[in-house]
């Protein structure tokens, strides 16, 4: 075999070698796919390009929490939602929670606990402990999503 004949064998078989490692498959549930992806459309209303590329939703059993946020290193963040919670939540909560928890992972957001005068929260980050009232109905919506975009 002359040096053309091998290099030429060599090059074709590099995708065989790429074509045998398993691809990752990014899991977001069915059920919180429409809510990723009103979260990217209101981001997109204001400009903001997000990249999802490395993040999973998935709901289960958190054991009373409502939602959360898990950073991994090695692994793809991960959107977590309460089975129970998503079950028993209205169309407007499980927007809200989905939100809250892709402002933490992917706009990288803390929790933002202040208070309008009226004792109002400031923030769909609020962290629930704050005391602050929170009214996520239509008629506020718009204003914690600015809140929550241009902060």
């Amino acid at each position: 075999m002359n040096l053309r004949s091998y290099l030429l064998i060599c090059l074709l078989s590099i995708p065989l070698f790429y074509a045998c490692e398993p691809d990752e498959v990014l899991v977001i549930d069915s059920r919180l796919k429409p809510y990723f992806d009103r979260f990217e459309e209101e981001a997109s209303m204001r400009g903001l390009s997000l990249d999802f590329s490395d993040l999973e939703g998935k709901i289960e059993d958190l054991d009373g929490v409502g939602g959360q946020c898990v950073r991994n290193s090695t692994l793809p963040d991960e959107v977590l939602i309460d089975f129970v919670f998503w079950t028993q939540a209205s169309e407007l909560e499980k927007e809200f929670i989905v939100f809250h928890e892709l402002g933490h992972c992917v706009l990288d957001r803390s929790h933002l606990d202040t208070k309008n005068a009226d004792g109002t929260c400031v923030s769909i980050m609020h962290s629930g402990v704050s005391g602050c009232r929170f009214i996520y109905e239509d008629i506020k919506r718009e204003e914690y999503l600015e809140e929550l975009f241009y902060r």
